[in-house]
């Protein structure tokens, strides 16, 4: 969904994002979504803060987006799906819970018995 607004604040910046986007969007009010500004594309989640649905824009995005609080670009956000449910075998374990080969096992505490 392509929309326009005020980049908000100054060091501190963010994107507001329209109650009828996060509607659109249909995965509750604080979705996973892919921003992009000027052609520069990032990941995030909206948050609600103070009753508006706002995507932060630290430093980094903002100088590569050549972005300022202030500016007026037009956004560009759509829903970000986990990369677990886009590509997921359901038949496959679960890797991340597997340790990697080499590596040792974390000792244990356990309480000393006086």
């Amino acid at each position: 969904m392509k929309f326009t607004t005020t980049i908000a604040g100054t060091t501190v910046t963010g994107i507001e994002v329209p109650a009828e986007v996060i509607e659109a969007l249909g995965r509750g009010k604080k979705p996973p979504v892919v921003i992009t500004l000027n052609g520069y594309t990032y990941r995030n989640t909206v948050a609600v803060m103070g009753g508006r649905y706002m995507v932060a824009l630290n430093v980094k995005h903002r100088e590569a987006a050549r972005v300022a609080g202030g500016d007026e670009p037009a956004q560009l956000v759509r829903p970000r799906h986990r990369r677990s449910e886009e590509a997921r075998d359901p038949s496959e374990p679960n890797h991340q819970s597997s340790r990697p080969a080499g590596l040792r096992p974390r000792p244990t505490l356990s309480p000393v018995g006086w």
